[in-house]
């Protein structure tokens, strides 16, 4: 089977990375479109089967046209911005096709010595301003840069080169968003130019804040006194409110005292513009300064990175792999520590490492990751439908019938002109472990498969997530986790914790709530907000704000789960899981719900079905480490396991376990 590959050019690409959908997306759908087989391998390349009734000059024209016609590419562009290669064994047999298109495969790559990093830059090498410029969100970043670059010569000339060094930076970069990156390009830049005459080096330090023990502004001012050739990143999150206190004005006349042979960057989160100019003019009260902010970066620009990753490791991916890729990230974030840029190389290295293991179990050798190599990299079930995993819980045949009447309303709503369509944000109301959180992971999936959102992913916070830490900091930090969720769900979990004491003061819970609501009404045909908590305290919210009680016109109430229902829950999970039942255990755990305690039962932080999971949970563990020593088999639980599991604390077991358990341990909450 012959295989064109088509490359779009990396700068192009990035150019028009805010759009609804990747180019490569975009030109693999509408290939497909036309039956052809065509897959997006990167945020650049896209693979096509030419077969035939196939032929490249068929395919170059459909993607010509579709490039004139989408992004309005003049014709006298598209050899600039396209470039279509065969594979190398089918090459010779085509090659009069469209030579003016063809070209040679690249050759394979030579070892490279180690190049001594104390040397000069090979001429040959990148500059350091054409790799800023491809930095995703850095357009910031690029001006200052150039400016620098432009102006260097000119100030070298003149033996001013103090009218840079002297200036210092201002970066708004939240942690994951490529801060490290930047600096050692930028220190790169430095010494291409020669600004501080030598190498210079990035360096970075966290500010504490100060507690009466230490003087960290004093410490820093005096370990920098002797440094030289550096680019001193000063991250000043914990002084934000403090920037325009006598104290610090010291600190920077210190700091500025070294400007000649020292660049300093003062990093903060990225913020409104109000407080960061707040902090600017501080700044600039002592020494000169220029902003820059970097955009919080989206997950399509984080998979435009884990592409490159994975092509310098030899890989490419599937389209269906790329989806679990994005569930993954979306996983991630919903735990409240994700590192972005870090977190999605690790992705990229869990990918690699499950396609080996697949390799080692008897798969092909090749470089294409597919979606059956990565089994257990994601929670969520991709196998069964919504509608399938839904029909299978226990105890919620009324939230079940509620959530298809509500579907139906926003389909009918859709289809027919003149009918308003509601909103699609939910309220789940109950105790913890009746199902909320799964209910709105499968109604994420279920909406996707109806074709009322585009992406259907499940994005969980705590109400606490959106609270920012400073002044100016809230507002951004929850248009960002919406932003994270156009398409998909978000859902909110112990909401009522935006009902903070002091909301009707305007402080942060407010400014939070104001943001996430004017995010529900202009997202509100690809955004699902749900927010859940136990009913007085959700009631509480609704009642503080109701213009949010407004926008939220579905409420689903969910009951504690029966004591039978409960075991029942016990039983599935022992199936689901692989595991069998011993002689007498299916009865034992009919028994041990039927005589719980009723004040267990009745205790407003019982965990329902949790309290089954953790149950369930402690009683393999307990099968696994027997069956281990005695050499029996690991997935029979004795009726001694079970009892032994039972005897221990029963407050216990309404403990909330670990959301992303990792591959191989999937044996996540209810």
């Amino acid at each position: 089977m012959k295989q064109l590959i088509i490359d779009l050019d990396y700068g192009w690409v990035l150019a028009h990375r805010d759009a609804e959908e990747l180019p490569a997306n975009f030109l693999a759908r509408a290939l497909a479109a036309k039956g052809w087989k065509a897959d997006p391998s990167n945020f650049t390349k896209i693979t096509v089967e030419l077969g035939e009734d196939l032929t490249v000059e068929q395919v170059r024209q459909v993607v010509e046209q579709q490039l004139c016609e989408k992004y309005g590419v003049e014709k006298q562009e598209l050899d600039d911005i396209l470039q279509f290669t065969l594979d190398e064994k089918e090459q010779a047999a085509v090659q009069a096709e469209v030579p003016q298109r063809i070209e040679k495969p690249v050759a394979e790559p030579q070892k490279v010595e180690k190049r001594d990093e104390s040397a000069a830059p090979d001429a040959a090498a990148p500059c350091a301003l054409e790799q800023i410029k491809k930095l995703l969100s850095g357009e910031g970043l690029t001006a200052v840069c150039q400016k620098i670059s432009d102006m260097a010569p000119l100030l070298k000339k003149r033996d001013l080169c103090r009218i840079l060094t002297n200036r210092s930076y201002l970066f708004a970069v939240d942690g994951g968003n490529g801060l490290t990156t930047a600096l050692k390009l930028m220190a790169q830049l430095i010494t291409e130019l020669d600004l501080l005459g030598g190498k210079c080096e990035p360096m970075e330090h966290i500010l504490v804040a100060q507690d009466g023990r230490n003087d960290p502004l004093n410490e820093l001012a005096g370990q920098l006194e002797y440094a030289k050739n550096k680019l001193v990143c000063i991250d000043i999150s914990q002084w934000m409110d403090k920037t325009a206190s006598p104290e610090f004005r010291d600190f920077l006349s210190r700091l500025q005292k070294s400007s000649e042979k020292l660049i300093y960057v003062f990093r903060v989160p990225y913020l409104e513009q109000e407080a960061l100019n707040r902090i600017e003019a501080a700044i600039s009260d002592v020494m000169l300064v220029d902003t820059v902010s970097f955009v919080p970066l989206n997950h399509d620009e984080l998979q435009m990175i884990a592409a490159e990753v994975l092509e310098d490791c030899g890989f490419c991916a599937t389209e269906e792999a790329w989806e679990l890729f994005r569930c993954r990230l979306a996983e991630e974030k919903s735990d409240g520590r994700f590192y972005g840029i870090k977190t999605a190389k690790n992705v990229v290295e869990e990918m690699i490492f499950l396609k080996f293991e697949n390799i080692l179990a008897g798969a092909p050798e090749d470089n294409v990751i597919k979606a059956e190599d990565l089994r257990g990299m994601v929670r969520a079930s991709v196998e069964i439908s919504a509608a399938e995993r839904l029909s299978r819980m226990i105890g919620v045949d009324k939230i079940r019938e509620r959530l298809y009447e509500i579907i139906g309303q926003i389909e009918f709503a859709r289809q027919n002109q003149g009918v308003n369509a509601p909103a699609m944000h939910m309220r789940f109301v109950g105790n913890p472990g009746t199902g909320k959180t799964t209910i709105a992971r499968i109604v994420g999936q279920l909406l996707k498969e109806r074709k009322i959102l585009s992406r259907g992913y499940f994005f969980e916070h705590n109400g606490g997530d959106f609270l920012g830490m400073y002044v100016g900091h809230t507002a951004p930090k929850t248009l960002a986790l919406c932003r994270d969720a156009y398409g998909s769900v978000l859902f909110i979990d112990e909401a009522y914790t935006l009902a903070d004491a002091n909301y009707s003061d305007g402080g942060y819970a407010k400014e939070a709530v104001d943001t996430l609501i004017a995010q529900m009404e202009n997202h509100r045909e690809d955004l699902v907000v749900i927010m859940a908590g136990y009913p007085n305290e959700m009631a509480r919210l609704m009642d503080m704000n109701p213009g949010l009680e407004g926008r939220m016109p579905y409420e689903l109430v969910f009951p504690n789960y029966t004591r039978e229902e409960l075991a029942q829950i016990f039983l599935r999970m022992v199936d689901g899981d692989g595991f069998r039942c011993g002689e007498g255990v299916e009865q034992a755990v009919k028994d041990y719900f039927d005589k719980l305690d009723d004040a267990v039962l009745m205790n407003k932080n019982f965990a329902n079905a949790r309290f089954s999971r953790n149950l369930f949970e402690r009683t393999w563990s307990k099968t696994v480490m027997r069956a281990q020593m005695d050499g029996s088999d690991t997935k029979l639980i004795t009726l001694a396991d079970f009892n032994s599991a039972a005897g221990e604390d029963v407050q216990s077991l309404g403990s909330k376990n670990l959301r992303h358990p990792r591959p191989g341990f999937r044996l996540g909450l209810v």
